[in-house]
């Protein structure tokens, strides 16, 4: 038996992460105590110990614990907040693929299917490790497409599909709203607080601006209906609808938290699954997965796609 290799966050990403955190922090603490001389020096430390702990909680703490272990029998580990453990024997389908700059790996058994992010870990080796564990035939392209779960699972979209009568219906979640408010509230009170205070006629200004932030929120807060022949997104700006015959592509950002409908000149950008609310949420999204397989739509990461917004053309 041999000794199980162990792979664990890269050093690279380790010094990236940490420079760039430390002068973020630093930054943020520092500058409002030169702004603003007399409150900047509680307002600082409070900014910076709340960046401090976001770093920790979303990047520093996951890099910490996620980790894979090749064994003799098996391949297990912790990535993305969830623990697996799969054996070599049971895997019937293994591909390498990439989104912009994320590597993941993709394995298949008989039971369900595991898409492990490579982000922190070194992926080029880790493939190779994979391609000598497993059987050749898991290798092939496609290679659970003839596993008869895929084909049952195939069965079951095209009859979810037929089952939706009535629109399937869920509205933003309600943290968007206040996260939209609460920009708005913080920041007027900054414009009046600090910056009227001091006689700095400038930052009033910034301030007002950056409580755009916060409307821009609320207005594109709303609740979005699908059903078997379309897509619709409605807003106070108003109502924005794609059939599923004109989606071509959708784009996502990194935590999906916004999808783009792409398809001839008309763009629908909506919230993601995340931030969906209501008795039909679980059931919409197995929908919108069922109609991304049976039409064979393009999925495809953006980074940007979080700045996009819907397109006059799909305005009803």
């Amino acid at each position: 038996m041999s000794t199980p290799c162990t792979f664990r966050t890269k050093r690279s990403y380790w010094i990236s992460s940490i420079v760039c955190s430390v002068v973020i922090i630093v930054f943020m603490t520092v500058a409002p105590i030169y702004v603003y001389p007399g409150v900047g020096k509680f307002i600082g430390p409070f900014i910076g110990v709340i960046l401090a702990w976001l770093i920790f909680r979303q990047d520093i703490l996951p890099m910490c614990r996620t980790h894979l272990i090749f064994e003799d029998d098996s391949l297990s580990g912790w990535v993305d907040g969830y623990s697996f453990r799969v054996f070599w024997d049971d895997i019937v389908a293994a591909q390498f693929h990439k989104m912009s700059a994320q590597s993941y790996l993709f394995l298949v058994t008989s039971d369900g299917a595991f898409n492990i992010s490579l982000k922190y870990l070194n992926a080029a080796q880790i493939w190779k490790l994979v391609q000598s564990r497993v059987r050749p035939s898991a290798l092939k392209e496609g290679a659970y497409k003839e596993l008869p779960a895929y084909n049952e699972w195939v069965s079951a979209n095209a009859e979810l599909i037929s089952s939706v009568d009535v629109p399937l219906r869920v509205k933003s979640h309600w943290l968007i709203r206040v996260v939209g408010w609460g920009g708005i509230v913080f920041f007027l009170s900054l414009a009046v607080l600090f910056s009227w205070g001091t006689g700095i006629g400038f930052y009033s200004f910034f301030f007002l601006g950056m409580s755009m932030l916060g409307v821009a929120l609320l207005l594109l807060d709303g609740s979005v209906e699908m059903d078997s022949h379309a897509v619709t997104y409605a807003t106070p700006l108003g109502r924005y609808k794609m059939r599923w015959e004109e989606i071509q592509r959708i784009e996502y950002d990194l935590y999906q938290s916004w999808l783009v409908f792409y398809g001839g000149h008309k763009r629908l950008a909506l919230w993601g699954p995340g931030y969906w609310l209501g008795e039909d949420r679980a059931r919409m999204y197995e929908f919108l997965i069922a109609q991304i397989q049976q039409r064979d739509i393009e999925m495809r990461y953006n980074e940007w796609a979080v700045f996009k917004l819907s397109s006059r053309s799909a305005r009803e």
